[in-house]
């Protein structure tokens, strides 16, 4: 095994832990701001630019973060790109070295995810295969990050037609986040022997706003009734 190399893939996994807890956290609050929505429209109203500013930054961020993590080239900071980087080098790898199995919680906390590999290489193998399996959303997710959140092209004639040509869901969205997570672990496990949650430890903050919101709507209707 080449220290070195093992030591640059360490570094790289701790640079991409950050662009993954920005991620997580993004769709963190942009699902409760989603649920907050349908349930509280109302309070929405007393601020409507505030929720809607909010709510253009989660989706903003999701999608560059999201882009980020698949980006093939091996010297970037993201997942595939380091596994791209690792598979190029493998012999510079501990083929040997055991990888423990883990479980990851999905965002919404209802249902599980398990991972198991034999080694590294399998792993490597393995993550690339199951990448390559969502290409096609990655792709949509890449177009709309490329062509209009990170700049507006001028291409774009029709928006509606766009997002309705590269169409992207919650679903999509969720899919690439666990998926990320999944492999971020494995590798996590291999390099450092311990497991990491990516996810801030404040990303569920936004409750205890729309608590304080509905003490003083509730306030407000006293005063003025």
């Amino acid at each position: 095994m080449d220290c070195v190399f093992f030591n640059k893939c360490k570094e790289r996994l701790d640079r991409i832990s950050d662009s993954m807890i920005h991620a997580n956290q993004a769709f963190s609050v942009y699902m409760q701001m989603r649920n907050f929505q349908e349930e509280h429209n109302e309070l929405i109203n007393i601020s409507p630019g505030f929720y809607r500013c909010v709510f253009s930054c989660c989706v903003e961020v999701l999608f560059i973060e999201i882009n980020k993590m698949f980006d093939p080239d091996p010297s970037s900071d993201g997942i595939l790109g380091l596994l791209n980087s690792m598979k190029r080098s493998i012999d510079l790898l501990d083929r040997e070295k055991p990888i423990a199995a883990g479980v990851i919680e999905k965002i919404d906390g209802k249902k599980w995810d398990s991972y198991e590999y034999e080694n590294i290489e399998q792993l490597i193998d393995k993550a690339i295969e199951s990448i390559s399996q969502h290409d096609k959303i990655i792709y949509r997710v890449k177009t709309q990050r490329d062509k209009f959140y990170a700049h507006q092209d001028k291409d774009i004639k029709n928006l509606n037609d766009f997002f309705k040509k590269h169409s992207v869901s919650i679903i999509d969205l969720e899919t690439l986040i666990v998926l990320n997570t999944n492999l971020f672990n494995a590798l996590y496990t291999y390099f450092k022997n311990t497991t990491l949650m990516p996810v801030a430890n404040n990303h569920e903050d936004f409750k205890k706003t729309v608590y304080y919101i509905e003490k003083g709507v509730e306030a407000l209707r006293e005063l003025e009734g």
